[in-house]
């Protein structure tokens, strides 16, 4: 008989599905995983939600994320060299031997004492300890040592760590920041006219937006054809493809850093490879190709474990073949969480329900979800959450307040849009400028060497982000002075609901 562990597991899905299993340590419980996999992945894999303590309260916290912006899992991970703290589970690789701790709690994470504090929550606003524990004079340094001991995030290390990093100088024409679908289609077409193109992404494949879509681009599956222009712009040699690093950085002049994480595991003996490489560039154009974040929902204890966005449930199911739940609550103001549910119903969970606070619609995604069965209650928000150290229960009810029922459950996707992400735009005084239509805020492109292009540019379909991600790679190239090529035009088709070319991605619209 199939473990519970092992049915979180979905076969046919996820991109580490072939790696060797391994051996990791999670609060000096021995546990399984796949090599390469995200230790959140993993967890999720173990069936364990919770992986830490909040700030100050010491609430219990979920993943909530599947990338870098993942607020809650910040875990401490065990090196050779020493304590490494802060570090955010959903960016830490798992490998044979890795060990990693809760942080900010005593004496466990299942029972810390420090919760406490939550029942005195009115009686603590923010910055109390400043005025209450001044006097009498000198008591800071006693009271000191025992608010330290309850609050921070993990604990400084006690030893140098002696891991250690390079750097290295590169220049460039075109410095594409973001691997997703428009990223990939700029740096494509720069690429191919022969300016030095150096194409950037934090997670360690690229194309992941185009992960699960049904539908093809030029008769080749979205995720394929992200794959076979990696192959080309690698075999470029004017092109250099750096993954797991991260743009943090745009100066004037076209001065542009980056770091790469060139390992997670440490060191085999004898080998002395450094952990991470400090890019310092000097580019003559970027295109910012940063996609998008999905914004929360707020509720009354919408900070549990089990609450997650409903984009990092579709994409822990297509990006590592794990379910995060097997009886699921999506809450939902947006189309986002109907297309969660249609990549849901494909597997043994079951969508309890769709919580939609719109009036009934009919998009494309509403369309399918209708189709395959899944019960939809429009008109209606989760009002609470219960469940003491994992998600078993949400309040639902219609926003006329007639219709009130508790739903039984392990997991609750959400989903409020998706907002771009332009902080790149305005390293260097740009301006956000804000769309209400859309309820967004998009980059002011009106320097000379940037452009912004896919979702955090403003496109909404995925024809849009491919056509103008490569238009754009082109003028750039074509204004530096090489030889542009012929125009590309992909052809979209398919099952997927928004495979047309005019089927607008409703996650940058306004949600009424």
């Amino acid at each position: 008989m199939t473990s519970s562990v092992e049915s979180m597991r979905v076969l046919g899905y996820g991109l580490t599905a072939g790696n060797p299993k391994v051996k990791f340590r999670f609060n000096d419980k021995v546990l399984h995983g796949i090599d390469g996999e995200s230790l959140g992945a993993a967890l999720l894999a173990n069936q364990i939600r919770l992986v830490g303590r909040s700030f100050k309260y010491h609430r219990p916290r979920g993943l909530i994320g599947i990338g870098s912006e993942e607020p809650n899992a910040l875990v401490s991970i065990e090196r050779p060299t020493g304590i490494e703290p802060n570090s955010r589970a959903t960016m830490v690789r798992i490998y044979e031997g890795l060990s990693a701790k809760s942080q900010n709690h005593w004496p466990s994470l299942e029972t810390d004492l420090g919760a406490v504090t939550s029942y005195f929550s009115p009686l603590l606003p923010a910055g109390f300890y400043y005025k209450t524990f001044m006097g009498p004079s000198g008591a800071w340094h006693f009271y000191e040592r025992m608010i330290r001991r309850m609050a921070g995030l993990g604990n400084v290390p006690e030893t140098p760590d002696t891991d250690f990093s390079t750097q290295t100088h590169a220049h460039c024409d075109v410095l594409v920041a973001g691997g997703g679908g428009a990223g990939l289609a700029s740096a494509l077409a720069a690429g191919r006219t022969g300016a030095r193109v150096i194409l950037a992404d934090e997670n360690p494949w690229f194309g992941l937006g185009l992960l699960g879509e049904n539908h093809t681009i030029n008769e080749t599956i979205a995720y394929e054809w992200a794959e076979r222009t990696i192959d080309e712009l690698k075999s470029l040699p004017n092109v250099t493809v750096v993954p797991n690093t991260t743009v943090i950085g745009r100066y004037e002049d076209g001065f542009i850093t980056m770091i790469e994480t060139l390992r997670d595991s440490p060191d085999l003996p004898g080998e002395r490879i450094p952990r991470y490489r400090f890019w310092k560039i000097r580019s003559k154009h970027m295109i910012m190709a940063t996609g998008a974040l999905e914004r929360p929902l707020v509720f009354p204890n919408n900070d549990r474990p089990g609450i997650m966005l409903a984009t990092a449930v579709s994409g822990y199911l297509h990006r590592y073949g794990v379910l995060a739940g097997k009886h699921i609550v999506i809450f939902t103001n947006n189309s986002i969480g109907h297309r969660t549910a249609a990549d849901i119903s494909k597997t043994s969970a079951e969508i309890v329900t769709i919580v939609d606070s719109r009036t009934e619609c009919f998009g494309p995604w509403e369309k399918a979800t209708s189709e395959i069965g899944i019960p939809i209650r429009w008109q209606s928000t989760v009002r609470n959450t219960k469940g003491r150290l994992n998600l078993n229960r949400v309040l639902v009810q219609s926003t006329s307040g007639q219709r009130r029922e508790w739903l039984d459950c392990d997991l609750l996707a959400m989903s409020g849009g998706l907002s771009p992400t332009i902080n790149l735009s305005v390293h260097t005084g740009g301006k956000a400028v804000w769309e209400k239509s859309r309820g967004v805020f998009l980059p002011d492109t009106h320097e000379n060497d940037f452009e912004a292009v896919g979702l955090c540019g403003g496109d909404e379909s995925l024809q849009d982000c491919l056509v103008n991600g490569y238009v754009t790679g082109q003028l750039v190239a074509s204004n530096l002075g090489y030889q542009s090529g012929p125009s590309w035009s992909p052809t979209l088709d398919g099952n997927d609901p928004l495979a047309s070319e005019d089927a607008a991605l409703p996650m940058l619209r306004h949600s009424q």
